[in-house]
């Protein structure tokens, strides 16, 4: 056995012959053997300039892909730009029920009526299906390939065996039998939601005439943007309409390859289907249809913001396939949006100051935030901007440094995003400080009254009044809170306050006597606040008791001595004072100036001396006041005495006589109007 190596084959697709002489020293044998060799390496794709790197991101509104394709027989080649790509039957990839998809969407295909694997034959690129115009189809998910779309391509290799009107490539159809989207031998049917599933075709385009026998591109773009319906035949528009047309209708009863819902089917055999969701472009249908001819590129334009995928596909003639990874790229044509976040407190007294900004980009993310500063030193005239450093990392702060010292400071924030779009700066500032780094002094508070804290005997509704301080001379706000519900509720503000002076409020919930009441008092000077908290007791109410003449009683003596007993809880001295009320008004009679209430007094009012008719009713009234706000007033009343008169007569004579004087006279009868009856008889 003898082996001979022979590096001389060049690896290109081709027959190739070899012969082996043999001699023994006297004869000579020649034998000559052949052989071909199969293509078993898929064709390679290279991204080449203008291409995005994977992951880029750009300001540009549009993609422009570039690819170079290698092998060494013909190729079709194309993209699936965002994934448009719903559907493609290589026909190299099958098992007993149906081919595969070797899109994204695994849109199987289902081998319908006699179509089996026996019906595989080679195809223009690699593998292909064989129909035989009579029952054979393959069955697709009706909802996924045209329906409801507003940009379609289909496209197809087909070798028809017979080119006549009932030959079928491609239908979908509404029930029963409404042609929906159907690709005959004689005319593109397409229905749009103008007419619904059940009305007219709209703009039908007659197909060119194919020759049998031979391998042909065929392509169908439906484009409602571009208002355009056209076919493709071997990479060259062939016919088209501008006519405006609207969405696909979207009711699918069914979607077939080599079937038509009145029956017909397709005599010859179809490769290479492909569904796209988007309108293909005259250089893509070119490189699709030979990419040995056309380079595959395309410009994608109009691009909103967001992020798009793409891939590329390609096939040569043994059907080996290629398909790239999913890349991505991101057009992002909006700035981001940043912002400085407040600084507090207001007045800053150490340096550095630590500040902080906010920014966002929904798209490509934030690369940078940029700081900005003016100063001055009245807050009125104010420096021009300045950029005092840029942070590349988030979170987004600065450590400031008071760079102009003493003064007021405003500051903004620019970002820039991944994709170098940068904001505008702002109309106005984002925060504001003042820097001194002298410590600013507190306001104080002094009280002047209700005082002593805790002080009592304090009259109803006082004016609270306190002593509002600040060294620094800072205009101040004081903010008054009464506790009377348990919870401190503001009473009053006091704006631009004059350091240094006095400050009064109104407690008018402070209105029952002898209860104890809380008060808050807040100070700010916008930097710092102090805070006190006072409660006083109100006064009690002195109490009168023991009227005489009691209220109401009868059988008084004319002018009698009024008299009442006045006590205070607060101790003290009281002004009494007496009034009767004969003539239908009020008259004061007498006043009881200092009377000492340390303990219960008995205070005496000489006399009623208006009180002098017998059997009648007098009003009279006291009222105490502490002098202190508490006071009490009580109202009494009494009846005078009603007198019965005595009668004196003379004795009886005894002596008999014809006429005789009875005579007598009154006394004691209070003054009254009396009746006299006399009386007389013969019985002793």
């Amino acid at each position: 056995n003898i082996t001979q190596t022979n590096n001389n084959f060049t690896g290109s697709l081709q027959t190739y012959y070899w012969s082996v002489n043999l001699t023994d020293g006297c004869t000579w044998t020649n034998q000559t053997y052949h052989f071909t060799t199969k293509d078993i390496y898929a064709p390679t794709i290279t991204w080449i300039s203008p291409t995005p790197t994977n992951g880029d991101t750009q300001t540009e509104n549009y993609v422009h892909l570039n690819t170079t394709i290698t092998d060494q027989s013909q190729t079709s080649a194309f993209f699936d730009w965002n994934q448009s790509l719903v559907g493609y039957w290589s026909m190299d990839y099958y098992n007993s029920t149906g081919v595969f998809d070797n899109s994204t969407y695994n849109n199987f295909g289902t081998f319908g009526g006699g179509l089996g694997t026996d019906n595989i034959t080679d195809g223009k690129y690699g593998k292909a299906l064989e129909f035989d115009g009579s029952d054979d189809y393959i069955d697709l998910p009706k909802d996924n390939m045209t329906a409801g779309q507003s940009e379609v391509t289909l496209e197809f290799w087909i070798n028809a065996d017979e080119w006549v009107s009932t030959n079928t490539i491609w239908d979908e159809w509404a029930s029963p039998d409404y042609w929906q989207f159907s690709i005959r031998e004689n005319y593109w049917y397409t229905r749009d939601s103008s007419t619904g599933a059940t009305g007219s075709r709209n703009n039908d385009l007659a197909l060119p005439s194919v020759p049998t026998g031979e391998w042909h591109h065929l392509v169908f773009v439906y484009s409602v943007s571009q208002s355009i319906k056209a076919i493709y035949l071997d990479g060259e528009l062939n016919t088209s309409t501008s006519t405006s047309i609207d969405q696909l209708t979207s009711e699918r009863a069914g979607a077939r390859i080599g079937y038509a819902c009145d029956g017909t089917n397709f005599d010859g055999t179809i490769d290479e289907v492909r569904i796209y969701n988007r309108a293909l472009s005259p250089e893509e249908i070119k490189a699709s249809y030979n990419n040995g001819l056309y380079r595959l590129y395309h410009n994608f334009t109009g691009l909103g913001d967001g992020e798009y995928n793409y891939s590329a596909y390609v096939i040569d003639s043994a059907g080996n396939l290629n398909i790239t990874s999913i890349r991505t790229v991101t057009v992002d044509t909006t700035p981001p949006t940043s912002n400085v976040n407040t600084i507090t407190p207001y007045w800053q007294t150490s340096s550095p100051l630590t500040i902080n900004a906010t920014a966002s980009d929904s798209l490509s993310g934030v690369k940078n935030v940029t700081l900005y500063y003016r100063f001055s030193t009245d807050n009125s005239s104010w420096d021009t901007w300045v950029s005092f450093g840029t942070d590349t990392s988030s979170p987004w702060q600065w450590s400031f440094n008071f760079p102009n010292g003493t003064g007021y400071y405003e500051f903004y924030s620019i970002a820039t995003d991944n994709a170098d779009n940068t904001e505008s700066a702002p109309a106005s500032k984002d925060a504001m400080c003042y820097y001194n780094p002298v410590t600013n002094n507190a306001p104080t508070i002094d009280l002047i009254s209700p005082a002593p804290n805790g002080t009592t005997e304090v009259s109803l509704q006082p004016t609270c009044q306190v002593w509002a301080n600040d060294t620094d001379g800072d205009t101040l706000t004081v903010y008054w809170y009464e506790n009377t519900t348990g919870n401190w509720v503001l009473g009053q503000t006091n704006s631009s306050v004059t350091a240094n002076s006095t400050v009064s409020w109104t407690y008018t919930q402070a209105s029952n006597y002898g209860t104890t009441y809380w008060w808050k008092v807040a100070v700010n000077d916008s930097t710092d606040n102090t805070t006190a908290i006072y409660h006083f007791t109100t006064d009690y109410a002195p109490v009168i008791s023991n009227p005489n003449p009691a209220n109401g009683s009868t059988g008084v003596s004319l002018t009698p001595i009024c008299n009442v007993t006045v006590s205070d809880q607060d101790g003290g001295t009281v002004t009494v004072k007496f009034y009767e009320n004969t003539t239908g008004n009020w008259i004061l009679q007498q006043v009881n100036n200092s009377v000492d209430v340390t303990n219960p007094a008995n205070v005496v009012w000489n006399n009623y001396s208006n009180a002098s008719s017998h059997g009648t009713t007098y009003w009279w009234k006291v009222n105490v006041s502490d002098g202190k706000g508490g006071y009490t007033e009580e109202i009494y009343h009494f009846t005078t005495l009603i007198v019965a008169p005595t009668v004196v007569t003379n004795d009886s004579t005894g002596v008999e006589e014809t006429n005789a004087t009875l005579w007598g006279y009154l006394q004691d009868d209070g003054g009254e109007a009396c009746t006299v009856r006399f009386e007389y008889g013969t019985d002793t």
